[in-house]
């Protein structure tokens, strides 16, 4: 019983319910790829035609790099969050740094191994750049976190720019980056509002 409420405390420190916006802000990638591909959207989404289930797949595990970077800005934290009070799983030592930096390796493999055996590099290329976002974030010498301008992109980017793009490669249709630029700008800049 111990065991399954410590894997429990892990997955919590993942922040899952923080993934609720990366999985909205794909989810506006893959609608405008549709869009973009001549496909009927609610054709497509709202009846299950094509392969929206292996869509949804696919952004779900691209989410397990945020995922990871929830855990690393944690870590990266756990001083802060000590001195701060309250529960934090990592500050209270109810999930130890150990387990959290294996988790964050094996969320990150997954995220980036598996769209690669998949043959969706893409996919691969943005979880990758997910997790080097997240790293310069939350770590020195760049540590992002806390400044004012390099915070706010760094979040724009992360949701606004990779995840749209994440839910983009999962829709199937080419890419084009003019017009998946074009698309996500106006989803960047409401980060950046935000």
């Amino acid at each position: 019983m111990k065991i399954i409420l410590r894997i429990v405390d892990l997955i919590f420190a993942t922040r899952p319910i923080l993934l609720i916006p990366v999985w909205g802000f794909a989810f506006f990638g893959y609608a405008a790829a549709l869009r973009f591909g001549g496909q009927d959207f609610a054709k497509t989404f709202l009846l299950f035609d094509g392969n929206v289930f292996s869509a949804f797949a696919e952004i779900a595990i691209f989410s397990f790099s945020v995922s990871a970077v929830y855990l690393m800005n944690q870590i990266a934290d756990v001083e802060v969050d000590k001195r701060n009070g309250g529960l934090p799983l990592l500050a209270s030592g109810i999930v130890s740094l150990r387990a959290a930096w294996i988790m964050t390796a094996l969320l990150g493999l997954v995220s980036i191994g598996f769209p690669l055996v998949n043959g969706d590099s893409t996919l691969a290329v943005c979880a990758a750049l997910s997790l080097l976002l997240g790293y310069v974030y939350s770590f020195r010498p760049c540590f992002f976190s806390g400044r004012p301008v390099l915070d706010f992109l760094s979040n724009a980017s992360g949701y606004g720019l990779i995840a749209f793009v994440a839910g983009w490669a999962a829709s199937g249709v080419p890419l084009d980056m003019l017009r998946m630029v074009e698309h996500a700008s106006p989803y960047f800049l409401l980060m950046v509002a935000g």
